[in-house]
């Protein structure tokens, strides 16, 4: 359908950025030339009748209306209707705010799927990026998407718990509030982030969604927080001030920072959440402060790390900002604050650790060795090893000591583990259930999951006796069993790895001709997606004629991908997209989340919408009947 001449003199009208006029600024449609960002999703849209449009996404489609009026316009799509306007109001005193319960149904591992438009300062930037700090690992993880000649992105990536992420996008770079199962969208003015501005100028962020009014909130505080801050000076004194002093003075200035909020929070309405997650942060951030102290203190930029000693004390009153709440984790710093306590920093620490390790191996090696000779070489060893200054909590096998050493390295390796471990188990006994989750699940990433090394027995022994957060508990019970599926399983007959091309769907058309393509879009992380992995045997015990079936992995580790193909037998045909294989997929067919289901029909016609999951049984194997036995 083509716009008529009444439809371009409207276009004026409804063109442009439109705001909820309820002053909570909630950025509810945003129509430019060649789409509309709606419902935080790009639309294509034509005119289907005066003050109406039509608008469609693949085979979506949806009808707008609108009625101008003296504040804007009215929205109606169905029954629901919402007064906007254009641009924000320009007092915030008397704004509605967000109802949001982060708390509620927490922990709930799932996507989150962002779209959103840059405009440039310039020249369009090339990728976005979202970038987190993970509580349960040693590393950030990040998911990059590119962006159109629009400025259009779409990232699609995992998340634990409601929490910050940070964003960035060319000069744009700033931090936003997701929770998994979010469907959001923002639409950022990269200007406003460039040369000249400072962290306390308001940033031109549209927020659109979930947590769009708590993000809308945050987008106003942030600026009046950073003019208080005073990271620079924090930084100094750590340098400058002895353990107690600085701890006193970094308690004092978390006071200081809780008076701003709170003048701020009686001067402006703000929601519960905000209110919450801003006073977790600064205590967050305080009890990190402290613990970087540690290294930071004789830190020259360039050279190495010297860490010194704090009284308990101190730490004490580390872990009394660091209470049994999981709702500490909306701060992204509380995953970096934990890694702090996952290593031996602490020349006290690294001292007791290099005298257990001399102890342990050295009973190790008198028991193991039989020569007198051999015997006289490790006392004199031992001897040696205890007077060494400069050891960093290990123990070295220098001269006569290196043929022994090669002789039983796996056992001193495995050793110096179990000293590590039942060290880390020693403090996070004295740590909170949420704290000792966090710790542990770090601790056991960075050293074997990450690694792909097995857990020793002992640790699965002991975790057994732990007090965990389940989710933390399932997490390494997972990995725990992926590791065994990865040494002992062998891929069955009927799975097979397929090297992708570059367009993957014209691929599957011409290899397919004459059959019925069952498309399986999924992501290694997605809960949702292995879950019907459980209902494929059934499915295909149909030996249902003509039909086919094809796993497309993408946003995923290619590592991860070889383990789920291999544990959840997929017989079919397996493809593992890399980034740019997935993006031009994503043009073609636009992924709205993960799991997607499509077909392809024996005439090489994509279905996309209304197609059945494995777990709809029945449904599924009529409906793929269906389309098979077609003319």
């Amino acid at each position: 359908m083509s716009p008529g001449l009444q439809g371009q003199d409207q276009r004026g009208i409804i063109h442009g950025d439109w705001f909820t006029a309820d002053g909570s600024d909630v950025l509810m449609l945003s129509v430019q030339n060649d789409y509309i960002l709606y419902d935080s999703e790009f639309w294509n849209y034509e005119w289907s009748e005066a003050n109406a449009l039509l608008l469609t996404n693949q085979s979506k489609s949806k009808k707008l209306s609108f009625i101008e009026n003296s504040d804007g316009i009215l929205l109606t799509e169905g029954e629901r209707s919402v007064q906007v306007r254009k641009g924000r109001k320009k007092t915030i005193k008397s704004r509605p705010v967000s109802s949001v319960n982060l708390r509620e149904n927490f922990f709930n591992r799932d996507q989150v799927i962002l779209h959103g438009v840059v405009e440039p300062t310039d020249t369009m930037p090339l990728v976005a990026s979202v970038i987190y700090n993970d509580a349960f690992k040693e590393h950030q993880p990040k998911y990059s998407a590119d962006i159109d000649e629009f400025g259009r992105f779409k990232l699609i990536f995992p998340l634990n718990h409601a929490q910050d992420l940070f964003f960035q996008v060319g000069d744009a770079f700033f931090i936003f509030y997701a929770r998994p199962g979010a469907k959001m969208a923002m639409k950022i003015e990269e200007n406003s982030f460039g040369e000249g501005t400072s962290w306390s100028t308001v940033r031109e962020i549209g927020y659109m969604g979930d947590l769009a009014q708590l993000n809308e909130e945050y987008r106003l505080l942030s600026p009046e927080y950073m003019k208080i801050r005073r990271y620079k000076e924090s930084d100094s004194l750590q340098r400058v001030l002895e353990p107690m002093e600085f701890n006193e003075y970094r308690t004092n200035l978390k006071k200081e920072y809780e008076d701003f909020y709170q003048s701020y929070f009686d001067k402006y309405p703000t929601s519960e959440a905000l209110k919450d997650i801003s006073l977790r942060s600064i205590r967050i951030s305080a009890a990190e402060d402290m613990m970087r102290y540690i290294w930071l203190h004789k830190y020259n930029r360039g050279g190495s790390i010297e860490a010194v000693d704090v009284p308990d004390e101190y730490i004490a009153k580390v872990t009394s900002l660091m209470p049994d709440d999981p709702l500490d984790f909306t701060s992204g710093n509380y995953g970096s604050l934990n890694r702090e306590f996952t290593m031996p920093m602490m020349p006290k620490e690294k001292n007791k650790l290099h005298d257990i390790r001399i102890e342990v191996i050295y009973d190790f090696l008198s028991n193991s060795l039989v020569s007198e000779n051999s015997k006289l070489i490790l006392s004199k060893w031992k001897a040696e090893e205890a007077k060494r200054e400069r050891h960093f909590g290990y123990v070295a096998f220098n001269g006569d000591m290196k043929p022994i050493y090669e002789q039983y390295k796996d056992e001193i390796a495995a050793i110096n583990s179990k000293v590590d471990w039942d060290n880390l188990i020693n403090k996070a006994s004295k740590f909170t259930t949420v704290q000792r989750s966090s710790i542990i699940a770090t601790y056991l990433n960075s050293r074997f999951h990450a690694r792909a090394m097995e857990i020793p027995t002992y640790i699965v022994e002991k975790l057994e006796e732990i007090e965990l957060l389940p989710l933390v508990r399932n997490n390494i019970n997972e990995e725990i069993r992926n590791f065994e599926v990865l040494r002992d399983k062998k891929f069955i007959e009927g799975v097979e790895i397929a090297e992708s091309s570059d367009n993957i769907l014209a691929e599957l058309k011409n290899k397919y001709k004459g059959k019925v393509v069952y498309i399986d879009v999924w992501a290694t992380w997605c809960g949702p997606c292995i879950s019907e992995f459980s209902y494929l045997k059934e499915l295909k015990a149909n030996k249902l004629k003509d039909v086919v079936y094809v796993y497309l992995c993408a946003q995923s580790d290619k590592k991860s991908f070889d383990l789920m193909v291999k544990k959840h037998e997929l017989v079919g045909e397996n493809y593992f997209l890399d980034k740019d294989q997935y993006s031009l997929f994503d043009k073609e067919v636009n992924i709205t989340g993960f799991p997607t289901y499509m077909i392809i029909t024996k005439e090489g016609k994509l279905i996309r919408e209304g197609i059945k999951r494995p777990s709809a049984k029945a449904e599924l194997v009529s409906q793929l009947k269906s389309i098979s036995e077609r003319d």
